[in-house]
Order: C-alpha cells, then sequence, then structure tokens
C-alpha cells in the first residue's frame, strides 16, 4: 500500500517540478511552556523542539510547510489534603495535659510534574511576502514516552511541640504509629498509561526567511486533554509558544533557484 502512494506522489511532484519547488532543511529551538497558574505570576519552564522541515512551494507567496519533529509537553498537578491524628485524640481530651486546642492535622501537599515526549507532524499553509511568512494549519502528535517527578511534603505541627516519648504508655510502641513533624518524600517514573497518545490541535505562527536560513515564533494548542481521565473539570491541553531557527535547502530538480522566500 505504501509503495503505490510514494509512487503517485513522485509521479504528481515530478509533473509540477517546473513550477513548484521543494525544500527541506533541520529546524531547532524550544518550546515555552506554562505549567502552572500561580497567584503571583506564572510557573514557565522550557522544552525540547527539533526535527526535519519540509516545504513544498506552489509560487512566490504561497508553500505547504510540514515535517517530523521531536517535541516536549509539560504540565503540572498539584493536591492537597488534611487528615487527623486520631490515634492521640484521647490524650488530648486530658485536660491535665494543658495542651487543648493544639492542631491535629497532618497536612499532606502533593506536586507532580510531567514531561511528555512526541513526535509531531504539522501541515501548514505558509503565506509569504518579502521574506515574511506567515503560517496557518494544525498538526497531529504521537507520544513516545512521559516522565513523573512527585514531591510529597507532609507537615504535623502537633509532633513539633510534644514530648512523645513521655506520653508513650508503651515504651515506644507509638512512636512507631505517628508520622514525623515534617517529611519530605521524591519519586520519578515512566509510566505513562493515564496519558492520551494521540494529539492533535492547531498551529500558527509568524517568520522570517533570508536566503535558507528562517526564523519562526509559533504558538500551538491541542485539543484534547492531555489525561485519559480527569477529576478536574477544565480541560488541561497541550499548548506553548514556540521558537526556532531552520536551515532549509532546495531539492535539485528543474527549479533552478535556491531562494524559499
Amino acid at each position: 500500500m505504501l509503495r503505490p502512494l510514494l509512487i503517485i506522489i513522485s509521479i504528481l511532484l515530478s509533473y509540477h517540478l517546473n513550477a513548484q519547488k521543494m525544500f527541506v532543511g533541520p529546524e531547532l529551538g524550544m518550546n515555552l511552556i506554562q505549567v502552572q497558574k500561580q497567584d503571583i505570576g506564572n510557573d514557565y519552564q522550557l522544552g525540547s523542539y527539533a526535527g526535519l522541515s519540509f516545504d513544498y512551494k506552489f509560487n512566490d507567496w504561497l508553500s505547504l510547510r510540514t515535517g517530523a519533529y521531536f517535541s516536549q509537553g509539560k504540565h503540572a498537578e498539584n493536591t492537597e489534603d488534611t487528615s487527623m491524628l486520631d490515634l492521640l485524640a484521647p490524650l488530648m481530651n486530658d485536660t491535665s495535659l494543658g495542651i487543648s486546642g493544639i492542631d491535629m492535622n497532618t497536612y499532606t501537599a502533593t506536586s507532580v510534574r510531567i514531561t511528555q515526549h512526541f513526535i509531531q507532524v504539522p501541515v501548514q499553509a505558509n503565506f509569504a511576502w518579502k521574506g515574511i511568512n506567515l503560517f496557518l494549519g494544525g498538526y497531529v502528535g504521537f507520544m513516545v514516552g512521559a516522565k513523573q517527578k512527585s514531591t510529597i511534603i507532609e507537615k504535623t505541627p502537633f509532633m513539633e511541640i510534644i514530648d512523645v516519648e513521655s506520653l508513650d504508655p508503651t515504651g515506644g510502641l507509638l512512636s512507631a504509629f505517628l508520622p514525623p513533624a515534617y517529611d519530605e518524600r521524591f519519586s520519578e517514573s515512566t509510566d505513562s498509561d493515564d496519558y492520551r497518545k494521540f494529539d492533535y490541535g492547531l498551529k500558527a505562527g509568524l517568520g522570517y526567511q533570508y536566503e535558507q536560513v528562517g526564523f519562526q515564533a509559533a504558538y500551538s494548542f491541542g485539543i484534547p486533554d492531555y489525561r485519559l481521565q480527569s477529576e478536574d473539570s477544565e480541560v488541561s491541553r497541550n499548548q506553548f509558544f514556540q521558537f526556532s531557527v531552520r536551515y532549509m535547502l532546495p531539492i535539485e530538480g528543474k527549479t533552478g533557484s535556491s531562494s524559499i522566500r
């Protein structure tokens, strides 16, 4: 099936080669990703972006852009939880201890940073005028891997002010069932079962091409939620700004020109 399709494409390209031009070259850049909205400012992170660009020029002002790129998407998930130390509640009811009203809660904050790795294929119409390029279109992305970095912090204010050993009638056994005053744990995982494997969306940008060298600034807007399931009603997408530099070379044919402008 693939071989006949390639033959048909080759015939069509050869037929129009005298009026159309093809260019190919490497493109390297970065994604600027807003992973979290904060009360003061925003949390942005950088992601890798690199691949091979392909341009198919119809005339001096219209061309088709596509290619294959490695692209990173990033997200942040933060949760908070509060639980009570029921084990020591009877001691707090003893007014002779003189510590009534002490905070008996354990506060847990979980922070997860997620990095997804995609092979992205954009398809865009490019409109050129005196080296300035405006490109509009869409993309599809195929996830090839993911990594999660989790940090869990637990704080128990009560454990900072009480001497558990003096209150422990079991000779130390009770201490084994109580949380520390402060505990921080870190873990990493490459499990990607919770994330959508296929991404798609819109992509638009503006660039400038001088001879073979081009500079681009674009915005990529994913349509589906990157998660397969979420209790959060707000959709979290793969969306980011993108900045890149590329170097385009003509595919030799009947065109006789090396400029992509």
